[in-house]
């Protein structure tokens, strides 16, 4: 599989919610690691802590947590808490979730085809499951999980736990 490649600069500039660095989001799919902090996720015996950018009747309406995919990473509690407040895409929109089996599922990425001397961008970006013939032509930048044995959770239940 072909990554991209980009530089790193480790703590210097502000974070850019809609991007993450390609070594980084798959270093923390690979090992279940925070997003954001890059400690251990948070993990329960109801499983791993995810963030899914949908209200619950949104999720539900889209076939529940159970197989969801995500290129989102896990998340610490306080990190958890911290991303619903400050991001963005999470903010008054969001589902935890917990997944007892978070398998690696595939890829998403670029996908390119031959066009003579070069290859030619195909489109904006595909999500390919692991063993599709497809990968070949495509250049990776996000690790995809899907989520199995999945519920949500109230994460302010959560939150409100960890400190009491």
């Amino acid at each position: 599989m072909l990554w991209e490649r980009l530089s790193q600069a480790v703590g210097a500039g502000r974070p850019v919610y809609r991007v993450m660095h390609p070594d980084r989001q798959r270093r923390a799919m690979l090992e279940l690691l925070c997003q954001i902090c890059g400690g251990p996720a948070s993990r329960t015996s109801r499983g791993w802590l995810f963030l899914a950018n949908r209200t619950g009747p949104e999720l539900a309406a889209a076939g529940g947590a159970e197989e969801m995919l995500t290129a989102q990473p896990p998340l610490c509690l306080p990190c958890a808490g911290i991303a619903v407040r400050q991001c963005p895409s999470l903010t008054g929109r969001h589902t935890a979730v917990r997944s007892r089996k978070p398998s690696l599922w595939g890829v998403w990425g670029s996908v390119y085809r031959p066009g003579g001397r070069v290859l030619e961008e195909v489109g904006e970006g595909a999500s390919l499951p692991y063993g599709h013939p497809g990968t070949r032509w495509l250049l990776a930048s996000q690790l995809i999980r899907e989520l199995r044995r999945a519920t949500p959770v109230d994460l302010t239940t959560e939150l409100a736990g960890q400190n009491g």
